[in-house]
């Protein structure tokens, strides 16, 4: 019979009714007290301040203790309506039944408020027996069972508190607990609970510890709160003075050339660089309370969805034009933006804008980080993105019009000047005039040449920037679309749509600006004609409507075969890349016919198309090589017969004419071949237009095939919410899912949930959905109906690529890339080596990695060939662990392990304290796990311990029998 429950007890206990008007301060370590009816929130009273701080919930028949005081500090339980609490002295609670129990509860739960709900990441884990701990070595509770430590030498400190010496009380591990050693220490560890000497004592060591780790959280977090909300009245008032300002300089005239301050130099200074660069999403609200700068980097960047490259800062680099950068000044490592301009940089600091100069660039650090700015996040058409690397390049565009402008005046020289040699120098053996129109020629042509130098310089210029631009953007862009977009196209097929921009980007930077200076050229010289004969320049343009009409005909047929060859392309381009990857599978089944042949029959179809588009540009060329010559004569003929109709009127008019009248003057050997020569120079223009035009047509089919990746909106939206950090919640409320509108449902109205920090698997057979759930928690797909949560909050409005960086993956088909370990198991993440072993480490992969000649700097070919099926695994294991995600996703991931490096890892799973969903087909991998869920056909048949499961007739224990999970 419990203690509290005999008539004895009763009459001796405390009974209080609990309510929010009636706080019972729990300041008293001599009492116990039991929750007989209702609920109650215990809560961390501040003796300074009196604000309380919610630390969890005791349901009925729970035990909570008196703490004490720790610097007027102290637990405060405030119950339900109707709620009853009765106490007695705490060595009476000790004779109950199931006071080990609640009394385990009650570690277990001010444990977790005084971390926090902090993940876990041990290096080491106690185990019962003797251990001695290196100085700053820590040791971490075992989240399986609760443990109790004892300092036998030196001092050891519970928590980062105040340290423990040798001869005090034990101390409970459990949850996520650790002690460490502050100089060196040796502890002893046990299962056993204190005796009746040494357990109060424990306990009152326990509370005042507790309550110091609690209150310095409480301080830290009130700090954080007093910090945001002094960032968020600054940040008002700058908005609100910058706001004044702009109307200020409305009212002036003047431009505002301050940077847009957002409260910290970080967020100013990014703020900044998205203006230069005309992005108009909000920066992301990030809590600054315990990141490295690193991180809070990171995270804005990531928020603003921008992406950036270092970069080392060379001598010179003020003094020449770059990218919108972020720099950091060396003292204080004070970020700074760094803003390009025709002729260097400036920086905006504190507010202000100045140009940088030596003096300054002394005081920046010597590396910077090159930001790149992204397509806009929604649906784009084709013009849209061809627009979107233009812009601030006007200055490099108006240099290029102006120097083809320069140049195809100075190219009127030629027949100007010809027609004048004829027509007055030559006549005249003027010798003077001779060497005057020479040396005019020579001057035009050198001139001609250095504007031809400028415009290819800017032609180069505009050829790198916006390559750099747009590169980036769009590889960014295919980063950035939903998971379900990549499956409409094979990874070949992709790679095809995904490099014609580059194609595009090539084409429309060399034929566009050819074929705006050849139409430049051909209207100024066009213009010429008509100066010299009206009559002869018609003539010239309809033989121009002509060419172009030709020219439009038979580049319509190259098009319609163009595009075909290029989607066929595509095509064979995924069919050669799958042959390539499985060429083993087709080996081991003799297929390598089978596969020549199917890539023959896709080789012919897209070669036919190509020879056909062919055959159309070599008609094509074909009549633009002959043209300038039929066009030629043609003119000549058109001459003649002016010529000769000229005469005849001349002769009739001078019949008619009256004495000493002027006879009106001829067409004349000057102009003829300064005619001549303009329209030599037309039919250059109009030649360089249709070449740029037969090698535009490639465009049109690109474009279109690069269309779905414009057109598809990328999956990270403005407005959706950042997660912040998650505690590891996760809910499926009654999901349906099917993975097309004319396909069989996958899940039927499943529900299921999952507490932060628990150890869950899930089983069942093929086909029941077990991958689908894992895709829907990665937000792979998106259900038909229902929803998931993420601690309580729709997954649905947050942002999905934030919620991403805080999971660790390890998935069935996951593969290792081309590198060192080191840089396979960290990535691009800024961790180190010690990151790297911590996590080899828990996945028992250290000693193999000892036992390479270059240890963790082993370089590793693309998918790991050199290593075991096992190590792989590890190592992918470790590249999920590594980041310290708050929740881990394993599908399969121990499949190829054997039994005693499962073990390892299995172990290493259980000791973590972040939340594990596991989906296994071994029986040894979900042995020891928290709770097994059992899906049937999409639909949550069985959930509970493995014992337990076990012990019934049903699913699992089918499932388990025949071996198939």
């Amino acid at each position: 019979m419990d203690v509290l429950d005999s008539p004895a007890t009763l009459q001796a206990a405390i009974l209080v009714e609990g309510g929010n008007h009636r706080p019972l301060t729990l300041d008293d370590p001599r009492l116990g007290w039991r929750v007989e009816d209702g609920y109650v929130d215990l809560f961390h009273l501040a003796g300074n301040s009196g604000r309380r701080r919610h630390l969890f919930r005791a349901e009925t028949g729970a035990l909570l203790f008196g703490v004490g005081k720790q610097e007027d500090a102290t637990l405060v339980a405030v119950g339900s309506i109707g709620s009853r609490l009765s106490g007695v002295e705490r060595e009476t609670l000790a004779g109950a039944e199931d006071f080990l129990p609640h009394a385990e509860a009650w570690i277990l739960r001010l444990t977790d408020a005084a971390t926090g709900g902090e993940a876990v990441w041990p290096d080491r884990v106690a185990e019962p027996g003797e251990r001695s701990l290196g100085p700053g070595e820590r040791l971490y509770a075992d989240p399986r069972r609760p443990l109790w430590l004892t300092v036998a030498e030196g001092h050891a400190a519970w928590l980062g508190g105040p340290a423990t010496a040798a001869g005090e009380p034990p101390l409970p591990m459990a949850d996520r607990a650790w002690i460490e050693s502050t100089a060196g220490a040796a502890v002893s560890v046990t299962e056993a609970w204190p005796d009746a000497a040494t357990l109060w004592p424990a306990f009152d060591r326990f509370h005042a510890l507790v309550l110091n780790r609690i209150g310095s959280r409480v301080a830290v977090q009130a700090d954080s709160e007093a910090k945001r909300a002094l960032r968020s009245r600054d940040s008002a008032r700058e908005s609100l003075a910058q706001a004044l300002g702009g109307l200020s300089d409305l009212v002036d005239g003047q431009a505002s050339t301050a940077a847009p301050v957002l409260g910290d130099p970080l967020s100013g200074a990014l703020a900044a660089l998205m203006a230069h660069m005309g992005l108009e999403e909000p920066l992301p609200r990030i809590d600054a309370a315990g990141k490295p700068a690193s991180e809070m980097l990171d995270l804005m960047l990531a928020g603003a969805r921008l992406r950036g490259r270092k970069v080392i800062l060379r001598d010179g680099w003020w003094r020449s034009e770059g990218a919108p950068m972020l720099g950091w000044l060396e003292e204080g490592r004070v970020p700074v933006a760094l803003l390009p301009t025709p002729s260097g940089f400036d920086m905006l600091v504190s507010g202000g804008r100045r140009r940088v100069t030596q003096e300054m660039a002394d005081v920046m650090a010597a590396e910077a980080l090159h930001l790149y700015r992204p397509l806009p996040a929604r649906a784009l058409g084709a013009a849209e993105a061809i627009r979107f690397p233009l812009r601030g390049l006007g200055g490099d565009g108006m240099r290029l019009g102006l120097s083809g402008l320069a140049a195809a005046v100075l190219g009127l020289l030629v027949p100007v000047a010809t027609g004048f040699l004829f027509d007055s120098a030559i006549p005249r053996a003027d010798t003077g005039q001779l060497v005057f129109i020479i040396a005019g020629l020579v001057a035009a042509a050198i001139g001609g040449a250095a504007f031809d130098i400028v415009k290819v310089m800017a032609v180069l210029r505009l050829e790198s920037r916006i390559d750099g631009v747009m590169q980036a953007a769009f590889i960014d862009r295919l980063f950035a679309l939903p998971v379900g977009f990549f499956r409409r196209f094979t990874a070949g097929d992709l790679a095809d749509r995904a490099l014609g921009l580059q194609t595009v980007r090539e084409i429309l930077a060399a034929s566009t600006v050819t074929g705006l200076l050849g139409a430049l050229f051909g209207s100024i010289s066009l213009g010429l004609l008509a100066v010299y004969d009206w009559r002869l320049a018609l003539v010239a343009t309809g033989l121009a409507l002509l060419s172009a009409l030709v020219t439009a005909a038979l580049s319509y047929g190259q098009l319609r075969h163009e595009r075909e060859h290029i989607r066929r392309q595509g095509r064979l381009d995924g069919l050669v890349l799958q042959l390539i990857v499985g060429i083993g599978k087709l080996r081991v089944a003799g297929a390598e016919p089978r596969a020549m042949a199917e890539w023959a029959r896709g080789f012919s179809a897209q070669k036919s198309r190509a020879v056909a588009a062919q055959r159309y540009g070599n008609a094509l060329e074909t009549f633009h090589a002959a043209f300038p010559t039929l066009a030629t004569i043609a003119v000549f003929l058109a001459v003649a017969l002016l010529m000769e109709s000229d005469a005849k009127q001349q002769a009739l008019q001078a019949l008619a004419a009256t004495p000493g009248q002027e006879a009106p003057a001829a067409f004349t050997t000057g102009s003829f071949l300064a005619f001549i020569t303009a329209f030599g120079q037309l039919l250059a223009a109009m030649t360089e237009m249709a070449h740029a035009l037969t090698k535009s047509l490639t465009v049109l089919p690109l474009l279109e095939r690069a269309r779905p990746i414009l057109e598809t909106a990328p999956e990270v939206q403005a407005g959706r919410d950042a997660p912040g950090e998650l505690q590891g919640g996760i809910t499926l409320s009654r999901v349906g899912f099917r993975y097309a509108p004319d396909a069989p449902p996958v899940l039927h109205d499943l529900s299921l949930s999952i507490e932060p920090g628990e150890f869950v698997a899930i089983v069942g057979a093929s086909g029941s959905g077990k991958s689908t759930v894992m895709r829907l928690l990665l937000g792979f797909e998106r259900p038909d109906q229902g929803e998931v949560f993420f601690d309580g909050r729709a997954a649905e409005r947050l942002d999905l690529a934030a919620v991403r960086r805080q999971i660790g993956v390890v998935l069935q088909n996951g593969r290792i890339t081309a590198g060192s370990l080191f840089q396979n198991i960290v990535g691009t993440a800024p961790l180190g080596l010690d990151d790297a072993w911590h996590a080899a480490r828990l996945v028992g992969l250290d000693r193999d990695i000892e036992q390479m000649p270059m240890g963790m700097h082993t370089v590793l070919m693309d998918g790991g060939s050199t290593l075991s099926g096992g190590q792989r695994q590890r190592l992918m294991i470790a590249r999920a662990l590594v980041h310290r995600p708050r929740v881990l996703l394993l599908d399969e991931a121990t499949s190829a392990l054997d039994n005693r490096t499962q073990a390892v890892v299995t172990a290493s799973l259980a000791k973590l304290s972040v939340t594990r969903v596991v989906i296994a087909h071994r029986l040894s991998t979900i042995r020891d796990v928290d709770r097994i869920l059992v899906l049937d056909a999409g639909r949550l048949v069985q959930s509970g311990r493995y014992e337990d499961l076990m012990a019934v007739d049903g699913p699992f224990r089918t499932l388990a029998s025949r071996q198939l999970l």
